[in-house]
């Protein structure tokens, strides 16, 4: 168990993105709070082209040793459809068809966001397979992204999964959670709701890494103790302009730092 649960480990480890190269327009950090030996979250963010940012969110149902494999299966084939220019919306739809004929007998449900970010002009580009989309921070405005599609893979075998589009402004902060960050429950029951992380992340200009490190703070003080579910949450902030805002649009549409050296806080034991 012990040597399963080592590969496990390192496994999850290989599959953490590596850092981006410097861009002037793009500030992004992460955070990882693991609840045991093995986290059940999976995120990616990699350069589709020099000027598109790929993200990706998903979570496993489960914790352990096959959730990690799943997990390490899925990664890097979402990584490569994505990175081969296929759109977030078609990426998922052939993972799922890929998923279907050994994931019917598997016991894991697996939740997954993909996404795309024009570095050039703020165009985001999103879709979800049961995944908690990302939260849009803007001045104290803060709103959460509309679902595309409440489905996780591995279940329907044609299920088409719908994009959105939205354009940034200078400025903006998008977080994107694992589906845990708004079911945590602590001492005598308290919770952690979308109430208090909009209170939270309203009028927030700190440095992404700072932002996140107070988030989880917030987390921690709200539940009266360190979070007993994984927890893995990172922000991207879209710069370019800042000095000369464009209007922000928040229209959604339906649709086919100075430095980006990603700053990945760690892993936090309990």
């Amino acid at each position: 168990l012990f040597g399963e649960l080592a590969f496990a480990r390192t496994l999850q480890e290989k599959m953490r993105p590596p850092k981006l190269p410097p861009l002037a327009d793009l500030e992004l950090a992460t955070f990882i709070h693991t609840a045991g030996d093995i986290c059940g979250d999976l995120y990616d963010y990699f350069l589709q082209s020099p000027r598109h940012l790929c993200c990706v969110m998903g979570n496993v149902a489960e914790r352990g040793v096959p959730a990690a494999l799943l997990m390490g299966r899925i990664g890097p084939l979402l990584h490569e459809l994505l990175l081969s220019g296929l759109r977030p919306g078609k990426a998922l739809e052939s993972v799922n068809r890929i998923l279907i004929p050994t994931g019917t007998d598997a016991p894991f449900m697996v939740s997954v966001l993909a996404s795309v970010l024009d570095l050039d002009t703020g165009a985001f580009c999103w879709a979800c397979a049961g995944q908690l989309p990302p939260f849009r921070i803007h001045g104290n405005t803060v709103r959460q992204l509309a679902w595309t599609g409440d489905i996780p893979l591995g279940i329907r075998p044609n299920e088409k999964y719908q994009e959105k589009n939205i354009q940034l402004a200078p400025g903006e902060t998008l977080l994107f959670a694992g589906q845990r960050l708004l079911s945590q429950v602590g001492v005598e029951g308290s919770l952690y709701t979308e109430w208090r992380l909009r209170q939270f992340l309203q009028n927030r200009t700190e440095p992404l890494p700072e932002l996140l490190r107070m988030l989880y703070g917030d987390i921690r003080a709200t539940l009266g103790e360190a979070p007993q579910d994984d927890l893995t949450f990172f922000a991207i902030r879209w710069k370019r302009g800042t000095a000369n805002p464009a209007k922000n649009e928040d229209k959604e549409e339906d649709g086919g730092d100075a430095l980006s050296a990603a700053s990945d806080l760690g892993q936090i034991q309990s």
